[in-house]
């Protein structure tokens, strides 16, 4: 075992402490103690396509204990459009398999083993702090996440069909959220304090205070009214940008001048629903799509119902481009009606290129569940509201023909059947240059290879970095 490996997760180094120069940028967000709880977390992952290897990506590399792998589908050329841990070679190896050496490779004070099981069952949660899923089907994923529900293990499900995916959250009932935001307490001077009920704390024209309702605050050296610096927290209800109401202090002393106020973050309980009654709900709670507000309780519908397409057709997806299976999906979702035209065409289209896999949203719900796994172990920063649903079907304006959809044996297929192999053509005689290969552009890159991106004849890509590479690189990206 290399050295660090039997005390666990972030920890390293003769003292057994977090290696500070490994996390050094994670230790700014959610310091010492967020690293010292995720050395002792325990996470199972089950499903190692695209999304599921940038979420094991995330979660090694942000330094967990332990790391546990399921996934026996065998690799499928359409697997290597996403999935940027297995070649050619991989073809007809169970995926878990096929990628756990190299997912070793990227934290060597992470323990990433393979849960060898043809099937997945609630038993197999013993043990674990957090169960992530990816891409399983509606009725498998109902078993799992209610039992991690059941037995107070943390959920975090996800998947991407085409050009939509999901992220889901699951960490139980009176969950405590200990910093909602991840913020520096807030503060300021106090301008005028009112004697009302309740009363009205002013910040001072054009100041800005930035609190919201149920923020807890203190003061301090408030002149007059001397039964505010008693150091206990009050509770604030926003009245404007620079203002601010508190408790009844009409038979407090009258403010004189002076005085401070500093927020003090408290826990605040979160309520989760298990997963069978949040996704039978009408309208999921949230994080709204701004530009459609409607838009995501039509995604979970339309996730329903290509879960009910999958049991009907032993686990498949709708055939690209195919528009009777694209409309059998819509009458299983509900999805009729309802909507307008524009609406029910952008929805076709969808469920059309469900079957299809691209790496820059494999990229995007694998950070998802990355992060919701971290707020899960530390407590720091607010989960999702349960959900979050979006697409990006602005992408693909039309849908191309049935035949450019269809696999054609290769690496882009994943890609070929949302976009067509005539634009995987283009796609491979792009000139790129890239400036700077940190931690975002070495996703870039990976992105660019997935995608066929420079790859064809007449095509190349060209980096520049004169940075030099700190042992903090290591924490977030691919060296």
């Amino acid at each position: 075992a290399p050295p660090g490996r039997s005390d666990g997760g972030a920890r390293g180094g003769a003292g057994g402490g977090v290696d500070t120069d490994l996390y050094s940028r994670q230790i700014y967000v959610v310091g010492l103690e967020g690293m010292s709880k995720l050395a002792s977390y325990k996470v199972l992952l089950a499903g190692l396509n695209g999304v599921g290897v940038e979420a094991a990506k995330n979660i090694i590399l942000a330094g967990v204990q332990a790391v546990t792998l399921w996934d026996p589908t065998p690799v499928s050329p359409a697997d290597l459009s996403s999935q940027f841990y297995l070649s050619q070679r991989d073809v007809g190896q169970p995926r878990a398999r096929a990628c756990v050496a190299q997912l070793r490779e990227l934290n060597e004070y992470v323990t990433v083993d393979v849960l060898e099981a043809p099937e997945l069952t609630p038993d197999a949660l013993e043990g674990f702090s957090c169960a992530v899923f990816v891409n399983l089907g509606g009725a498998a994923l109902a078993t799992m996440a209610d039992a991690c529900h059941a037995r107070g293990v943390h959920c975090v499900a996800a998947g991407a069909y085409g050009l939509a995916g999901y992220a889901f959250s699951d960490f139980g009932e009176g969950f405590k959220v200990l910093d909602a935001d991840g913020e520096n307490p807030k503060g300021g001077l106090c301008i005028s304090i009112s004697n009302d009920a309740p009363g009205v704390v002013s910040v001072g024209e054009g100041e800005r205070h930035g609190l919201g309702d149920g923020d807890t605050v203190v003061f301090e050296k408030c002149e007059g009214m001397e039964e505010l610096n008693d150091g206990r927290p009050r509770e604030v209800k926003v009245v404007s940008a620079d203002s601010f109401s508190i408790e009844d202090t009409t038979a407090y002393g009258a403010y004189v001048r002076g005085g401070y106020w500093r927020e003090v973050k408290q826990p605040r309980g979160i309520e989760h629903a298990a997963f069978s009654a949040a996704v039978a709900a009408a309208e999921p709670q949230t994080n709204v799509n701004v530009l459609n507000f409607e838009r995501p309780a039509r995604l979970l519908k339309l996730l329903r119902g290509l879960w009910a397409f999958q049991d009907a057709h032993g686990g498949a997806l709708p055939a690209p481009g195919v528009v009777a299976e694209a409309d059998e999906v819509l009458a299983l979702a509900g999805i009729g009606a309802d909507v307008d035209d524009d609406e029910r065409a952008t929805m076709q289209r969808l469920a059309a290129t469900a079957a299809g896999n691209l790496s820059p949203l494999a990229a995007i719900f694998g950070g998802v569940v990355g992060q919701e796994v971290m707020k899960a172990c530390t407590g720091k920063f607010t989960p999702l509201q349960q959900w979050f649903l979006y697409d990006w079907a602005e992408a693909l304006p039309a849908l191309p023909p049935a035949a450019d959809l269809a696999p054609r044996g290769g690496r882009y297929d994943g890609q070929v059947a949302v976009f067509g192999a005539a634009f995987q053509e283009k796609l491979a005689k792009l000139r790129y240059f890239l400036v700077g290969a940190g931690a975002l552009g070495c996703e870039f890159l990976k992105s660019f290879a997935l995608m066929g991106v420079a790859c064809g004849e007449g095509g190349q890509v060209w980096v520049t970095d004169m940075d030099r590479i700190e042992k903090s690189n290591l924490n977030r990206q691919f060296l």
